[in-house]
């Protein structure tokens, strides 16, 4: 048999990757994602926003690996936040394409203090050209607010376990100016397994948010 002199790059098991290397990995593997290849992109009223997307631009991120895996909460680190005078607003994203409400695993036990986002009442503009359409600035706005996001505050968002659609409302607060988002690393499954607390019951409302929704802080494909 002839060996192939380029063989194909194995991709190492989650398991056999040091805690450190796994969130990178996965920060880099979510911001290919997100942002792709400078040149993929055309941007689109980027506004008064250059400098939030800075912050995750391409060229940077590769620059700067850290910058990366800043978006990335470990679980412990949350925790501790949520134990001081000035705790982040924490939003419960979980959501199954098909599926019923992740309010209801919302109310079944939940990270204290979060509040449920509904992704396709508070993420999404109602259904049309496409399943989820992008809101409107409004709208968008308005839902952060009733949630309890500030203008500057700490947002860390979440969902079961992968981040699929925690990193929709990710995504959504970046576009629409938020400087200051972070994905819970492992979502609410990490959460459990670390042990820590969890609430149960229906959503308390926060004191609203002084979230002002300025669209332009991400690119978009054209």
């Amino acid at each position: 048999h002839e060996v192939s002199s380029n063989p194909p790059k194995a991709t190492p098991p989650t398991s056999m990757r040091p805690p450190r290397l796994r969130k990178v990995w996965s920060a880099m593997h979510l911001h290919r994602t997100i942002v792709r290849s400078q040149h993929a992109f055309t941007l689109r009223d980027r506004g008064d926003n250059a400098d939030a997307f800075a912050e995750v631009s391409p060229d940077r991120s590769l620059r700067d690996p850290d910058a990366m895996v800043s978006l990335l909460f470990d679980c412990h680190e949350l925790a501790a936040r949520l134990a001081t005078h000035d705790p982040p607003a924490v939003l419960d994203v979980r959501w199954t394409l098909g599926g019923p409400s992740g309010e209801l695993d919302y109310r079944a036990g939940h990270i204290p203090g979060a509040h449920f986002v509904d992704l396709d009442r508070d993420l999404s503009a109602p259904p049309g050209p496409g399943r989820h359409p992008l809101p409107n600035a409004a709208s968008f706005g308005e839902a952060m607010r009733r949630h309890g996001v500030d203008d500057s505050r700490l947002v860390v968002v979440y969902d079961a376990a992968t981040s699929t659609s925690a990193a929709r409302a990710w995504w959504l607060l970046r576009y629409f100016g938020h400087p200051n988002v972070a994905l819970l690393d492992g979502g609410y499954a990490a959460w459990v397994a670390a042990g820590l607390p969890v609430e149960e019951g229906d959503d308390r409302d926060p004191s609203p948010g002084s979230f002002n929704a300025t669209p332009g802080g991400m690119p978009l494909l054209d």
